[in-house]
């Protein structure tokens, strides 16, 4: 390496010091700004200033000797910051303070000049004092109040007070992305109440209102803190629950169910407390089987809800399919360890099979969890245990079904199943 390449690497290098160091000076500048911003907004900081102002302006007084009109009327000017800061209450405060110095000085000060001018405009000067914190702390309030229930506006539905669509698509979003990247599970709920215009038509839209805001507020009673009940749109709802799988969003669905069988329905404008019998349906889905992003979420969750209304209305529907499904060939098998159904074993039929997981037929019911299985396809040996996880469980008379996806299977059989999958021996369904 010569000369002039040491020379073009110190250069190089000096620039890229000066791009980094220049990062961090930003990086710094930035904290120190928003650090700076936290500190002026704060309570402690905005009293602390009007303190400081009384005391300046006591002092000067004394430093003058003199009731200087001018010098006086600036506690106009610490009343209605105390005002914008702090509200009506601030305001009022703060010219009872400025009151109360302005009359220990006419008082204690009798020589000074100017006392007698200033003696006789005193009832003005406290009435501009008390006016001052008076109408400056009610438009501040009032502006906060006006800019707190935009900010509402802008999250909540208005009607039922649960968090509008906007929002909760934001939220839904947000936990889409939390649960991919730490690899949690989070399930969707679109509930329905059922028979909504019938009630409408029944009891008038005053009855139906109060409905929808009882209703929320059993959604809410009956889910943990850290689920959102949203406004999906007329009567439907929607209830997003982080690292919960469909099995316990459905737990959660019919517990709520339960609580509803006493639903009543309370106004001043009615007569008598309207016992209304309240049936709704709802469609689950998970991640990530049923989906990896937003709208697949709710394109699943909303097939699943119409499967529970086609079905009867009054019922939870779960959507288990997500990828492509296909009836299986003669020769392709599978076995569940003998650690769920006995010692040896046990044989089981599959209905369909996906890129992600299989429909099995079951002997008997099993709980939900991880399932520890055996597959073989057509001319192939078993392949080594692998583990499976329960996301749907049905009856259907008498015939059990377990909708499982895979967790932990080797490449090698993930690899044939793919190609299985992608070429079917018999028409996809």
């Amino acid at each position: 390496m010569n000369g002039y390449d040491l020379f073009q690497g110190a250069i190089a290098l000096k620039e890229d010091l000066a791009c980094k160091a220049d990062g961090y000076i930003r990086e710094a500048s930035k904290k120190v700004s928003a650090g700076s911003m936290d500190i002026v907004s704060s309570g402690s900081f905005r009293l602390l200033v009007i303190v400081a102002m009384f005391l300046f302006l006591i002092v000067a007084r004394l430093a003058v000797q003199s009731f200087g009109v001018s010098l006086g009327y600036l506690y106009l000017v610490v009343i209605s910051l105390a005002g914008i800061w702090f509200g009506l209450c601030g305001g009022l405060l703060a010219a009872a303070v400025a009151t109360s110095i302005f009359v220990l000085e006419i008082n204690y000060f009798r020589d000074w000049p100017f006392r007698d001018l200033v003696l006789h405009g005193a009832y003005f000067r406290l009435t501009v004092f008390v006016l001052g914190g008076l109408i400056v702390g009610y438009i501040s309030e009032t502006e906060k109040k006006l800019k707190d229930r935009l900010r509402d506006l802008a999250y909540h539905d208005e009607l039922t007070g649960c968090v509008n669509y906007r929002w909760t698509m934001h939220i839904l979003e947000h936990e889409i992305e939390r649960s991919e990247r730490y690899g949690k599970e989070m399930s969707i709920a679109i509930i329905d109440i059922d028979h909504f215009k019938d009630i409408n038509d029944t009891y008038g839209h005053i009855a139906g209102n109060e409905i929808l805001k009882g209703f929320v507020n059993v959604l809410k009673e009956n889910i943990r803190a850290i689920d959102t009940v949203g406004r999906y749109g007329g009567e439907e709802f929607i209830i997003v629950f982080p690292e919960n799988d469909a099995s316990e969003t459905v737990t959660a669905i019919e517990r709520i169910r339960k609580r509803l069988s006493g639903f009543c329905v309370e106004n001043s404008r009615f007569v008598h407390n309207l016992h209304i019998p309240m049936r709704f349906s709802a469609g689950v889905a998970s991640f990530p089987s049923n989906g990896r992003n937003l709208e697949d979420m709710l394109d699943m969750a909303d097939k699943a809800l119409y499967r529970a209304k086609y079905k009867g209305r009054d019922q939870t529907a779960v959507e288990s399919r997500r990828w492509k499904r296909i009836k299986t060939a003669a020769g392709l098998k599978v076995e569940l360890a003998g650690a769920h159904l006995g010692r040896l074993p046990v044989p089981l039929k599959i209905k369909d099979i996906s890129q992600r997981g299989m429909l099995l037929v079951l002997p008997e019911d099993i709980p939900a969890g991880e399932l520890l299985l055996k597959l073989r396809f057509p001319d192939e040996k078993f392949t080594s245990e692998f583990k499976c996880k329960v996301v749907h469980r049905s009856n259907d008379g008498g015939v059990c079904y377990a909708g499982v996806c895979f967790v932990d299977i080797a490449a090698d059989a993930e690899k044939r199943i793919l190609e299985y999958v992608k070429n079917p021996p018999e028409p996809v369904v």
